[in-house]
């Protein structure tokens, strides 16, 4: 699977900022990565595509941390995500822990997780989630 290579240090708001909340990391999380709230703990994790609950996207960090310290990840609406983006691309979950991907690069046996949409060829992307629970054949 061919992830975004992020640039931390480039993903931010846009003039029209995403939704946004506060949340305490279970592991150290950088900028751009997505997370999900685990269950069991109540803290926000790496998603992993290979995984049901993994897969269920809850935000992209917008500031890093480690465990047990608190970030903001973005919810929903547009972001800078630190990698160029396709207009109109659609990007899920990807391969490695935390990562984002264009959607043709899903491997067989992943959860099937729509992040988001590529809004230009620069680095913004709309944030829609769509957790499908779906297998790729």
């Amino acid at each position: 699977m061919a992830d975004l290579v992020i640039v931390s240090a480039n993903v931010g708001m846009t003039t029209t900022a995403p939704s946004t909340k506060t949340v305490t990391y279970g592991e150290t999380v950088t900028e751009g990565q997505a997370v999900y709230l685990k269950a069991a703990d109540g803290l926000y994790w790496l998603t992993v595509v290979t995984a049901a609950e993994s897969a269920q996207i809850a935000g992209i960090a917008m500031t890093p941390g480690a465990a047990g310290e608190k970030g903001t990840i973005a919810t929903k609406g547009d972001f800078e995500c630190g990698a160029a983006t396709t207009l109109g691309e659609i990007y899920v979950l990807g391969g490695a822990a935390g990562a984002i991907a264009p959607v043709a690069d899903l491997a067989s046996l992943d959860y099937v997780t729509i992040v988001g949409f590529g809004q230009a060829a620069t680095n913004v992307m709309l944030l829609d989630f769509t957790i499908t629970g779906m297998l790729k054949p």
